[in-house]
């Protein structure tokens, strides 16, 4: 009956090389393994030491232990973890290539004329001006929302797991190796107050050494920006709050809200026809012979939308008639610009593992 047993992840292979040899030049055997997944397996007096392609190391020995089982037992917990932050790297590196992926996607997709909505004109009879509206949203505009919305939550996932992984290098770390406790639990907590991140510290660093857990506390959302570089678009909201957000709609709930956005316009109308006319926008007076609609759709792109208006010269345009073509472009939810903000919140998760580089774990 085995009443000994005990698993260490992510042991590295040149580990793993010293490991069989001293086991080997201790009087174990090489053994066949049960199973492709096993890269080899050895047997001691009383003990089974088991590596598999993983990195998974796995201890299995039976009651009451054999010398030769406690010495390789002490062995393996005294095998310090290095910790490897590559993984977390990588996932980092995806999100941006993920990122410049779409960013190129929506770029070629509204170069195209025929992808962006036309301008139409429509005359309002009491003030004499034309107004030019949106007109009918091309079909394939929707399935690219649906396509960025795909691809921004896999932005998310890479960010979100690379500081998943960076907890549970840790954890690993603090855990000697072996197979930390609760590791379902095991994740990179963000709070919202020092009160949650008490609360989730308990629950998900439980195998996190103080130091780190420190570390991991000053980068928590309720200290804000603390002095470090930052920009943004739309109202002020920290990289971590947004990343758990957009990571929980997504995994949980709902795809990724894409807006379509109205960026601005080219018109073919030509210039003699336009007559200039003085107008108030925005509580400023102005000259102009295209005047800026004030709308309240939040610069939506939607199928009658006005965007602008004008006084022509000679006869007015039938309704309907088509002067240019919008510039629309996609965003997140409050309009903020998709590549910035995500790469916005991939700077923040590169200065946590920067932090962490640095600070020698």
């Amino acid at each position: 009956m085995v009443t000994l047993a005990r698993r260490w992840s992510e042991v590295p292979s040149q580990a793993a090389d010293a490991i069989r040899e001293y086991l080997l030049a201790s009087g174990g055997q090489d053994v066949e393994r049960v199973g492709f997944h096993e890269a080899w397996r050895i047997r001691l007096p009383g003990a089974t030491v088991t590596m598999f392609h993983s990195g998974t190391l796995y201890l299995a020995a039976s009651a009451p232990p054999t010398p030769a089982a406690v010495a390789a037992r002490g062995l393996l917990l005294s095998m310090p973890h290095e910790v490897d932050l590559s993984g977390c790297k990588a996932k980092v590196e995806h999100g941006r290539r993920h990122m410049t992926e779409l960013d190129n996607a929506v770029r070629a997709f509204f170069d195209d004329p025929g992808n962006c909505p036309a301008m139409v004109s429509t005359f309002d009879e009491e003030s004499g001006f034309h107004i030019f509206r949106v007109g009918s949203i091309p079909t394939q505009l929707h399935e690219l929302q649906i396509e960025a919305a795909l691809r921004v939550g896999d932005v998310v996932h890479d960010l979100r797991s690379a500081l998943d992984h960076l907890v549970w290098q840790l954890s690993l770390k603090g855990a000697g190796g072996s197979e930390p406790q609760d590791a379902l639990s095991i994740q990179f907590p963000i709070a919202s107050s020092a009160k949650d991140f008490e609360s989730a510290r308990r629950r998900t660093l439980r195998n996190v050494s103080t130091d780190h857990q420190d570390l991991i506390e000053s980068y928590q959302p309720y200290h804000e920006g603390a002095g470090r570089p930052d920009s943004y678009s739309g109202p002020y909201i920290h990289q971590l709050t947004l990343l758990r957000q957009l990571s929980n709609v997504d995994k949980h709930r709902l795809l990724t809200t894409i807006l379509s956005l109205s960026s601005g316009a080219m018109f073919s109308i030509p210039p003699d026809l336009l007559e200039p006319a003085e107008v108030t926008y925005m509580g400023f007076t102005l000259t102009t012979d295209l005047v800026p609609v004030e709308t309240d759709n939040d610069f939506r792109l939607e199928e009658g939308a006005a965007f602008a208006k004008a006084r022509l010269r000679g006869e007015r345009l039938p309704d309907g008639t088509h002067v240019g073509r919008s510039m629309p472009s996609l965003g997140l939810e409050e309009n903020r610009p998709i590549a910035p903000t995500l790469g916005r919140i991939a700077d923040y998760v590169e200065l946590i593992l920067r932090g962490f580089t640095t600070e020698g774990t």
